[in-house]
C-alpha cells in the first residue's frame, strides 16, 4: 500500500457529536473492476453527514498518466451543482495514493463528493477510440462489493476546462437520463474541530512558506538592528574627537 505524505491522520467525531459524524467518506482505495468513461460524476446520496474540514483524499490510480479531479459539490436544484472545491491528482504508480490538500477544506452538511477530468484523458488501453477514466468504479453485481457500498451517481459529458470553482452547472442537457449505481475507489478524510494553524504541521509546503517570509523578517530586523548600533557609535566617536578652537 502506498501513501504519499507524510503523516496520517487519525479522527475522532468531537464529544457530544453523532456517530454519523465520519471520519472519511467514500470507501476504501481497493482496485475495483471497472474504468468507465472520462465524464463528471457526481455521488448523491453518500453526502458529507456533518460540518467539518478535508484535510486529504485516499484514491486508487489505475492508469498512470493524466490528471484527474476530487471534487466538492452542493446541490441548488434539480440537476444544478456548484462545484465547491477541486483537488487535483496528478499522474503517478499504479497504487493506492493519498494526497493532502494544500489547505484544509471546510465542507457543510449535504455537500457531495464527485471524481472529473480533463478532456484529453488518456486513451483507453481497451478501445483506444475513447478515453478512460482514472480511478476505478464498481458496479451492481461486480465481486466483492454489496449494494449498501454503491450509491445513486450522475455522469454527465462535462469535463474540468468547463468547471470553475464557484461556478453553477446543469446537467439537465448534458445527462442522459440514467441515475447509475456504483462506487469509487476514493475517500476524503475529514476532521470535526478547524485544524487552524496546526494543519502546518501537516503541510510541508504551506511550513516552508512561513519558514522562508520569518527568515526573511529577520533578516529585516537584523539590519534595522545594525544600522542602530552603527549610528550609536558614530555619535560616540564623535564626542571623543578633540575640539579645535581657532587660535588654539
Amino acid at each position: 500500500m502506498v501513501l504519499t505524505g507524510s503523516r496520517v491522520l487519525y479522527v475522532t467525531p468531537p464529544a457530544g457529536g453523532s456517530d454519523e459524524c465520519k471520519a472519511t467518506v467514500g470507501r476504501p482505495p481497493d482496485r475495483l473492476p471497472r474504468l468507465g468513461n472520462h465524464w463528471v460524476n457526481i455521488v448523491m446520496d453518500n453526502a458529507f453527514p456533518c460540518a467539518g474540514w478535508i484535510t486529504s483524499v485516499d484514491y486508487f490510480r489505475a492508469v498512470e498518466e493524466g490528471t484527474v479531479y476530487f471534487g466538492v459539490w452542493r446541490a441548488v436544484g434539480e440537476l444544478e451543482f456548484v462545484l465547491k472545491y477541486k483537488l487535483p491528482l496528478a499522474p503517478t504508480s499504479v497504487a493506492k495514493h493519498r494526497v493532502f490538500a494544500p489547505t484544509p477544506f471546510e465542507v457543510q452538511r449535504g455537500d457531495l463528493i464527485g471524481v472529473h477530468y480533463p478532456e484529453n484523458a488518456p486513451y483507453n488501453r481497451r478501445d483506444p477510440r475513447l478515453r478512460s477514466a482514472i480511478i476505478p468504479h464498481a458496479e451492481p453485481g461486480d465481486p466483492g462489493v454489496t449494494n449498501a457500498e454503491l450509491y445513486s451517481t450522475y455522469n454527465a459529458e462535462v469535463f474540468n476546462e468547463r468547471l470553475r470553482v464557484g461556478d453553477a452547472i446543469n446537467l439537465k442537457d448534458r445527462f442522459n437520463g440514467r441515475v447509475l449505481r456504483r462506487t469509487f475507489a476514493l475517500r476524503a478524510n475529514v476532521v470535526y474541530e478547524n485544524p487552524g494553524t496546526d494543519s502546518l504541521h501537516n503541510h510541508p509546503a504551506s511550513l516552508r512558506t512561513r519558514n522562508v517570509t520569518s527568515s526573511k523578517t529577520r533578516h529585516v530586523m537584523q539590519a534595522g538592528h545594525s544600522g542602530c548600533v552603527n549610528a550609536v557609535i558614530g555619535l560616540f566617536i564623535e564626542w571623543l574627537k578633540p575640539t579645535f578652537r581657532p587660535g588654539s
